[in-house]
């Protein structure tokens, strides 16, 4: 889980998918790098869901601020 959270706030993407990145026209969502790390995981349909869905509530919660933004207590 936590490497599926430095994948949403990184702006880069992991290095085996650095070429497959240049050749779309926009940069990828954040959700969508995070669904994209999950199937390269082999995890099922429902894990992906249930992942995004987890992620989608912890931004919500700190009301859509930046981890490097928020202090420890956070």
């Amino acid at each position: 889980m936590i490497r599926i959270l430095q994948i949403v706030y990184r702006k880069q993407l992991p290095r085996s998918t650095w070429g497959e990145d240049r050749l779309e026209s926009r940069p990828k969502r954040r959700l969508e790098r995070v669904r994209e790390a999950i199937q390269r995981g082999h995890c099922s349909r429902r894990t992906e869901e249930s992942y995004v869905h987890w992620i989608k509530r912890y931004i919500l919660f700190h009301n859509k601020r930046h981890p490097k933004d928020m202090g420890r207590a956070e």
